[in-house]
């Protein structure tokens, strides 16, 4: 602030060198939020310039179970979402699926890191392999998750980051997305700086149509401040997402939790719970109950995001959507912020015993 610089500027510049170095991959480009690098990831895809752009129609496999604006970045860039179901245990996509809905129009998967917990990435990559496809990372919920030692959003072509006020590094708002390819940078910063070309020297030359989707520097100076802290961060919601599944282990009869596939080391965005078909209560009577003694909760992103009102109409080409129908009518999360002190988790599990010994 006192720099009087509030536009991108240095700080922006640092905090791309070091966001990019702590995911493990050569670059990265600061947007203004995490919606925006979804959206600016697909249209860089499609651009023209490109060796083997994709086309309008081109089919963009993904998970039912996503945050609604990953959805829009396929569509409002006039590509064709196909869903798939996901493993009722990870809230992921069920990578046995995907080429069951392949065809001749397939050109990219969307995977999303839902709650931090990694997708099963190498059956995933090995089919992008087999078949030529892009893939697109949603980390926006995963700062610091790992696969198979390797930091999300450094394993597909592009990785898509979200620096909201909720997530593990927190500037506000803000995003970026991360890659290898060293002809994307340019491009990218085009498409955030309203087409602009800034190669020719010309600040009338727009080569694109773009948008105006940057971050500004007094969030990139915190974004720097918070990457110092980010294994603490991580490391914290761990621990509160593994006590609060430890102290009610004993209640699986009514609920379960959500678990990683083996190679993976999730950093988790919250501590989210199913409750079961069987259980004597639901999901919306728990939540009430959690909600009128001062406990927060989220349903999972977009649920079943076919199931939202937006999606009345849509034609879309899906898998058998069970599972995702399940997480859509019985999951929820509560808080594993960092903050989160030894008092408030113990009270966070008393308020949930309170209500199943009434069973």
């Amino acid at each position: 602030m006192l720099d009087g610089w509030l536009a991108e500027g240095e700080k922006s510049r640092e905090f791309e060198k070091n966001f990019a170095e702590y995911i493990g991959i050569k670059d990265c480009v600061l947007f203004n939020s995490g919606s925006s690098a979804l959206l600016i990831a697909l249209a860089l895809l499609k651009d023209p310039t490109l060796p083997n752009p994709l086309n309008d129609k081109d089919e963009v496999i993904t998970s039912a179970v996503l945050f609604p604006t990953a959805l829009s970045a396929i569509t409002l860039n006039c590509l064709s979402p196909v869903l798939v179901d996901v493993h009722l245990d990870t809230f992921n996509i069920n990578p046995e699926l995907i080429e069951s809905v392949m065809s001749n129009k397939t050109r990219a998967i969307l995977v999303s890191h839902n709650l931090g917990n990694p997708c099963d990435m190498e059956p995933i990559m090995s089919l992008a392999k087999k078949h030529g496809l892009y893939v697109v990372e949603d980390c926006c919920d995963a700062h610091g998750a790992e696969y198979d030692g390797k930091k999300v959003g450094s394993i597909g072509d592009l990785g898509c980051f979200s620096f909201h006020a909720g997530h593990t590094l927190a500037t506000g708002e803000g995003g970026a997305i991360t890659f290898n390819n060293p002809i994307y940078r340019k491009k990218l910063i085009s498409f955030k700086s309203c087409g602009r070309d800034e190669e020719s020297g010309s600040l009338q030359s727009y080569t694109r149509l773009g948008y105006k989707l940057r971050m500004i520097d007094l969030q990139s100076a915190m974004g720097l401040e918070q990457l110092k802290k980010s294994n603490v961060l991580v490391n914290k919601r761990r621990e509160n997402v593994a006590y609060m599944y430890y102290s009610l282990n004993k209640y699986q009869r009514f609920i379960s939790f959500v678990s990683s596939y083996p190679k993976s080391n999730p950093s988790w965005f919250s501590t989210a719970f199913t409750v079961k078909e069987d259980a004597p209560f639901t999901r919306d009577e728990l939540v009430k109950w959690l909600e009128s003694n001062n406990i927060e909760t989220r349903p999972v992103l977009g649920g079943n995001i076919i199931r939202q009102p937006f999606m009345k109409n849509a034609k879309i080409k899906t898998t058998e959507l069970t599972n995702a129908d399940i997480i859509h009518n019985n999951s929820f999360y509560v808080g594993a912020h960092p903050g989160l002190t030894v008092e408030m988790r113990e009270y966070m599990v008393s308020v949930f015993e309170r209500f199943f010994q009434r069973f």
